[in-house]
C-alpha cells in the first residue's frame, strides 16, 4: 500500500516522472505532466507522480525519488528530450517496465533510448505524435488580436545553447541577432519572455507575459506553441543545425508558415516574416494552426495514455 492511503485503495503500480522531478522545469513540461496524470485518473489507472514542483493532480505526489512505492510495474517519463543522467537512470530503474511519452528522441542518445520498452515520440522517431501540453487549451477561446495603430509588443523567448544535441551545431547567437536586428527596424516594444518556472517566474507570470504580447519571436518549442494556443502570431527560428530539430518538426506538422532555420535564414527573410506576423492577414492563419495544434495534442495525449494503459494491462495479466 502507498504510505498513508486507506487500506481499501489499491497500491499504485505506475509512477509518472518528468524533469520537474529532478530540477526546475518549464511550463510546457508542467502542462504535459498534469494532462497525462489527470487522463490516467479519468481512466482509473492508479498512479503516483514524482515531482518537486506543486501540481494540480488528484494522484499522490512524491517529492523524493528514494521514497517511491516499492513494487512499481511501470515508470513513465513525460515530455522533453530523453537525456541520460544518473538520477534519470535511478528513477527509471524503480519500475519493471519503462515508458516515455511526448518526448524528443535524440539520435545520439542510444543508451538512454534503449532503457525504454515503449516510446511515444513527440519528434525524432517515427511515428511522431505531437506535444502533450496544448491539450490543456481544448475548448478555450484565443485572445483577440491587437488593435491596428497600437505599438505592437513583441516578446522574445530564447532557448540559448542546447547541449543535448551533441555534435550538432546550435546557432543560438545567430538566431538572437536575426531577431534583434529585425526588431530594431520596427516601431515595437520588445520584452523578454521565459517559459522556465522559477520563484520569480511562476506560471501566472508566464501566461501573463504571453497574453501581453502581440507577437512572440522564439527559438523555443513551447514558446511557439503557447503563443499560438493563446492566439498570438509566432516568428520561430529552429537554431539546431543540419535541417533543424523539434521546433521545425512540430510546427511544420500544423502548417505554421513563419518557421526558419537559424543556420541559413537571411535577415531579409526574417524582416519580412516579422512584418507578416504583425499584419492582420496572419489572424486566420493563427486560428487554423491553433486549432490543428490543439487537435493533434489531444490525439497525442490519447495515444500516450493508451500506451501506458496497454503496458499496465500486460502487467496485470502477468500477475
Amino acid at each position: 500500500m502507498f504510505p498513508g492511503s486507506p487500506q481499501s485503495k489499491p497500491a499504485p503500480h505506475i509512477a509518472l516522472s518528468w524533469y520537474g522531478a529532478i530540477a526546475r522545469t518549464t511550463i510546457g513540461d508542467l502542462y504535459a505532466l498534469e494532462n497525462v496524470s489527470n487522463s490516467l485518473t479519468q481512466r482509473r489507472l492508479v498512479h503516483v507522480v514524482l515531482s518537486r514542483y506543486p501540481l494540480r493532480v488528484s494522484a499522490p505526489v512524491v517529492s523524493n525519488p528514494h521514497r517511491l512505492p516499492k513494487g512499481l510495474k511501470q515508470v513513465v517519463h513525460v515530455c522533453g528530450p530523453l537525456l541520460d543522467s544518473p538520477m534519470m537512470r535511478f528513477i527509471l530503474l524503480q519500475g519493471q517496465r519503462r515508458t516515455a511519452v511526448g518526448v524528443s528522441v535524440l539520435d545520439h542518445a542510444e543508451a538512454i533510448n534503449g532503457m525504454f520498452h515503449t516510446i511515444v515520440a513527440r519528434d525524432g522517431r517515427a511515428p511522431e505524435t505531437f506535444d502533450l501540453a496544448l491539450a490543456r487549451f481544448q475548448g478555450k477561446k484565443m485572445s483577440a488580436p491587437r488593435s491596428l495603430g497600437e505599438m505592437p509588443v513583441v516578446a522574445m523567448c530564447l532557448r540559448g545553447q542546447q547541449g543535448e544535441y551533441g555534435a550538432k551545431k546550435v546557432h543560438h547567437e545567430r538566431a538572437e541577432k536575426l531577431f534583434v536586428d529585425a526588431l530594431q527596424r520596427k516601431d515595437a516594444s520588445i520584452r523578454p519572455l521565459s517559459t522556465r518556472l522559477t520563484d520569480d517566474n511562476p506560471e501566472a507570470k508566464i501566461l501573463a507575459d504571453f497574453e501581453r504580447a502581440d507577437v512572440v519571436a522564439t527559438t523555443r518549442l513551447h514558446g511557439a506553441l503557447f503563443a499560438l494556443a493563446l492566439g498570438k502570431p509566432v516568428l520561430a527560428l529552429d537554431q539546431v543545425g543540419g535541417g533543424g530539430a523539434k521546433v521545425r518538426s512540430v510546427l511544420t506538422r500544423i502548417g505554421w508558415p513563419l518557421i526558419f532555420d537559424a543556420e541559413n535564414a537571411s535577415q531579409t527573410e526574417i524582416d519580412r516574416a516579422l512584418s507578416a506576423a504583425l499584419s492582420p492577414e496572419i489572424v486566420p492563419i493563427v486560428e487554423r494552426c491553433r486549432d490543428e495544434a490543439i487537435r493533434q495534442s489531444v490525439a497525442a495525449l490519447e495515444a500516450s495514455v493508451e500506451a501506458i494503459a496497454a503496458t499496465a494491462a500486460l502487467d496485470a495479466k502477468a500477475d
